[in-house]
């Protein structure tokens, strides 16, 4: 896919803008975001099929992607070793990190590709992933997924960075859960009556 749009000497941009419209922790360690993306591409190979890398946590696993209601990635999708491979020679894989790669087919890409305008093609996602944090990311940080797309090519080793669009996925991390007004107070009072209790002995011995 061909950006449409070249930056300046000096500018970049991502070509595929994310949104996050909502997060969940979920049981286990697993996180679940919806998003808003707006890829800002043509589909200059009309019938070539796509690969799609995630830089994710070496311990963490890509459990569900659904582009536009479309299970692009679930349980029953193995990773593709040739594009992780790949990917991570052209952009490396960093500290505890690595990269998750698939391969999506003419039908789901072309089903996608449909909904271009004149903007570029819009729609919603929802990632899921399970596993810890690559780092250790507390309110207000996050854990950024740079996200790969191209065309498969006819050989692995010809593809250069030229060949992808890039976007990044924050994943908030959750907010730090909040003391309530009224334990406070409980706690305070039950405090207060240890220590008078304990003057009280201190007094009768």
């Amino acid at each position: 896919m061909s950006g449409k749009k070249r930056p300046l000497g000096g500018h970049h941009s991502d070509e595929i803008a994310i949104a996050t419209t909502d997060v969940l922790e979920g049981r286990y360690g697993s996180v679940e975001k919806t998003s808003r993306v707006l890829v800002a591409a043509d589909d200059s190979v009309p019938m070539g099929e796509l690969w799609i890398g995630l830089k994710i946590g070496v311990k963490q696993k890509v459990s569900l992607l659904i582009v536009n209601d479309r299970a692009w990635v679930d349980s029953t999708k193995d990773e593709h070793e040739v594009a992780s491979a790949a990917f991570a020679s052209i952009f490396g894989v960093g500290t505890r990190q690595r990269w998750a790669a698939y391969h999506i087919n003419l039908n789901e890409k072309q089903k996608l590709t449909r909904r271009a305008t004149k903007d570029g093609i819009s729609f919603d996602t929802r990632l899921k992933l399970t596993g810890p944090f690559p780092v250790n990311a507390v309110d207000p940080d996050a854990q950024i997924i740079p996200i790969a797309v191209c065309y498969v090519p006819r050989d692995p080793a010809s593809l250069s960075r030229k060949d992808i669009i890039l976007g990044h996925s924050v994943v908030p991390a959750p907010p730090k859960a909040r003391k309530s007004a009224r334990g406070t107070a409980r706690r305070t009072k039950s405090a207060r009556g240890r220590r008078g209790a304990q003057r009280r002995r201190r007094r009768r011995s």
